[in-house]
């Protein structure tokens, strides 16, 4: 595994709710994911800089896993 893959999978874990507050940002129901953690809870902004940060996430983490499939 790249460190790239490594840190793609960490982020993605993170908002998917491995984090200090044990609290997803990533909203399966809108697809979007919220501005970040406060203590104790998840801001409930679901902005465009958060939701496109975590996509460009799973896409590189998706394009590393293909690029170790096929040997690249």
């Amino acid at each position: 595994m790249t460190v790239r893959h490594h840190v793609g999978s960490a982020i993605n874990r993170w908002s998917l709710g491995r984090n200090d507050n044990s609290l997803a940002r990533y909203d399966p129901q809108t697809g979007g994911c919220r501005g970040g953690l406060e203590p104790g809870m998840v801001n409930q902004k679901q902005g465009a800089e958060s939701t496109l940060a975590l996509l460009i996430a799973l896409l590189e983490l998706r394009l590393a896993e293909q690029r170790e499939r096929i040997g690249s």
